[in-house]
């Protein structure tokens, strides 16, 4: 059985980025944790001391409780972005 990674030692491997779904079956089971750290969040479900944890990996809230006009120009800039690198949006 494969030992698994905390998402703090998955970050200091990869720059300090936080895990992606998509990168392996590793990274997957670390992002869909923070993603159940980010809902027992947003329903006021986490400790302060789990929060400042969290938060000692930098920025793992996503765009979910920011502004949504600024989390809207992100996603549009994203696909204009994606649309001058490939040609197309996504499908």
């Amino acid at each position: 059985m494969l030992a698994l990674r905390s998402p703090s030692a998955h970050m200091r491997e990869r720059g300090g980025v936080l895990p992606g779904q998509n990168e392996s079956v590793r990274a997957r089971e670390l992002y869909l944790w923070i993603e159940a750290q980010r809902r027992q969040h947003d329903a006021g479900n986490l400790t302060r001391g789990r929060i400042e944890a969290l938060d000692a990996l930098g920025e793992w809230r996503g765009a979910r409780r920011g502004n949504p006009d600024i989390f809207w120009a992100s996603r549009l800039e994203q696909v204009r972005q994606l649309r001058a690198e490939k040609g197309r949006v996504p499908v």
